[in-house]
This record gives C-alpha cells, sequence and structure tokens, in this order.
C-alpha cells in the first residue's frame, strides 16, 4: 500500500493507492519433479500455451491439475503472472529392451542379453547377481530357478539390476 498526502487549503485529502498482487505466483497443485516452468504471455490460453512449449494440452492439464484434468478450469485458473509446469517428471526407467519375457519386475533398471550358451547360474555369475536375486526379477524362471531349464533363451534380455 503507498500513501500519499496534499494539502487543499486547509484541509487535507488522504489518498489511497492499492497494488494488488497475486500472494503465490509460483506453480499450484503441480504433478511432483516439474523441471520446467513458464508464465503465459498476454493472449494465450491453455492450448495456446501448450503448443508454443512444444507440449500436448494433455500434459499441461496432467502437470497442472489446477487447470482440470480436461482443462475445464483453463477460463477461471489460468492468469498471467502465475508460473505453470510445461516440463513433466523425468523418467529414470531405462527403455525396455526387446525380446525379453513376461515377469519382469517393473523396478528393473539395468537388462543383461544372454548368449549362446549360457544357463541360469553362469549367467548370475557372469553378470554379479545372486540366483536369488534373479529369479525374483525375472518371474518367468521361476520362484526357484525351476523353469531356467525351459524359459531361460539365448538372445533374450533378463533384468540384472533394480531401482529401490
Amino acid at each position: 500500500m503507498r500513501c500519499e498526502a496534499e494539502e487543499t487549503g486547509t484541509r487535507y485529502l488522504r489518498r489511497q493507492w492499492f497494488v494488488i498482487w497475486p500472494l503465490d505466483r509460483s506453480p499450484r497443485l503441480l504433478a511432483g519433479g516439474c523441471t520446467k516452468y513458464d508464465q503465459p504471455e498476454l493472449g494465450d490460453g491453455c492450448e495456446k500455451f501448450a503448443s508454443d512449449h512444444g507440449i500436448t494440452p494433455a500434459d499441461l492439464y496432467a502437470w497442472n491439475s489446477v487447470l482440470g484434468s480436461r482443462g475445464d478450469n483453463c477460463g477461471s485458473q489460468f492468469f498471467l503472472g502465475y508460473y505453470y509446469c510445461i516440463a513433466g517428471p523425468a523418467s529414470t526407467a531405462p527403455p525396455v529392451p526387446s525380446p525379453t519375457q513376461a515377469g519382469i519386475t517393473s523396478k528393473c533398471n539395468s537388462y543383461t542379453k544372454a548368449v549362446k550358451g549360457e544357463y541360469c547360474s553362469l549367467f548370475a555369475q557372469e553378470h554379479g547377481v545372486s540366483l536369488s536375486d534373479l529369479y525374483a526379477w525375472n518371474g518367468v524362471l521361476g520362484a526357484n530357478g525351476e523353469n531356467c531349464g525351459t524359459a531361460f533363451f539365448a538372445d533374450y534380455y533378463y533384468c540384472t539390476g533394480v531401482s529401490s
């Protein structure tokens, strides 16, 4: 608030100006792990803002839940001067190679291709993995490796490491 006083004759006139700023111009209700933010420009709507940043409107809505899951709140919650997420959480999972078999843990972050002549215990030993982990991370092999003789194939990728 800024105040000024002016003298008019012997009477004082007091003028007040109020500048109202949003209390919080930071991103609101965003997806965790947002890696980049920006503010809309005059004339931007949700779709134009998304397009200008090379993302889909669906991504904008997913990363900025205040806008609604389908952008239903763009007319009432998309403001100049506010920051919105324009780069969502980065994926830490590596791409899954091919071919693999069913039953690989979703926490797998390291894959190794089996070569001709390898079998479960040799594969585990050569790649520094315990047999119990190899079996746990690659369900097709069986809980105790009972399927190693019939389900372990050369040229297939198996999980050899997981994230915590």
